[in-house]
């Protein structure tokens, strides 16, 4: 697969990430649409998510931490913080966290920031970025309805509708169901050729996720605001590289003695 720089891209590209384990088999067949198993009973055909331009790439990181903070803490317990808790404890915890999450509060609790920034580091890490040479109208369409929208605008519930500002932060307006760009998708059952794809890279070469997201934080982010777990992962993540950098140089330094 052709690779290109972060730096070499437009604004307005089309940014689409993936597990790197899945690129083997997108150098042989493209993008191929499918329902995954975050948008099951959510999206009713199979589609391509993608970001459009750096800043909603940015956009969707600050969205996805506050997804899967809410994915941690809350009811779906992703990486069994409850498992070893009574139902009643769990019920209390749970109570807890929805009323945290809602006042705002979460963006204060230190430990629950340190376990979601520890968790989507690795995240990160594991994944790649993709740009997709696709065009409105054909391709996708920039006026398609977000299903995930219209469900919760057709529920009328003002609690549902409550959460899903939050989450989304200022990126989204709840009460339209059409999509934004930082949450984009193709048309139905519209593949993506091979042809139309090349692999990201940062100017240093890097081809993770989280090297391309800091580059791309350090180059943008005084475009964009309303992203403070962001803000806060991106120097947590300096941070924990630089630290792993004097580790390694450390232990060259005691193997060569």
């Amino acid at each position: 697969m052709k690779k290109i720089l972060l730096d070499e891209l437009k604004d307005t590209c089309i940014l689409h990430f993936t597990n790197n384990n899945n690129l083997a088999k997108i150098e042989e067949e493209g993008l191929i649409p499918l329902i995954g198993q975050n948008a099951q009973g959510i999206e009713k055909n199979p589609k391509i998510f993608f970001s459009k331009g750096k800043k909603g790439a940015l956009e969707l990181s600050e969205v996805w931490m506050r997804w899967l903070m809410n994915r941690i803490f809350g009811e779906k317990d992703r990486i069994g913080i409850y498992q070893n808790t009574s139902i009643k404890e769990r019920r209390i915890l749970l109570e807890k966290w929805f009323k945290e999450f809602l006042s705002g509060d979460y963006l204060k609790d230190t430990e629950k920031k340190q376990i979601l920034f520890d968790y989507y580091f690795y995240y990160l890490e594991e994944r790649i970025y993709l740009t997709l040479d696709i065009k409105d109208k054909e391709e996708y369409d920039s006026s398609a309805i977000d299903e995930n929208k219209e469900a919760i605008i057709k529920e009328n519930s003002n609690m549902k509708r409550l959460f899903a500002k939050i989450m989304y932060g200022n990126f989204s307006n709840i009460d339209s169901p059409l999509v934004e760009e930082w949450n984009m998708h193709t048309i139905p059952n519209i593949s993506i050729k091979r042809e139309k794809i090349k692999q990201v890279i940062t100017k240093d070469g890097k081809e993770d996720m989280l090297s391309i997201i800091i580059e791309m934080y350090e180059n943008y982010s005084e475009k964009i605001d309303g992203v403070p777990l962001l803000d806060e992962f991106i120097e947590y993540a300096k941070k924990r590289n630089e630290l792993s950098k004097k580790q390694k140089k450390k232990e060259r330094v005691e193997t060569n003695d």
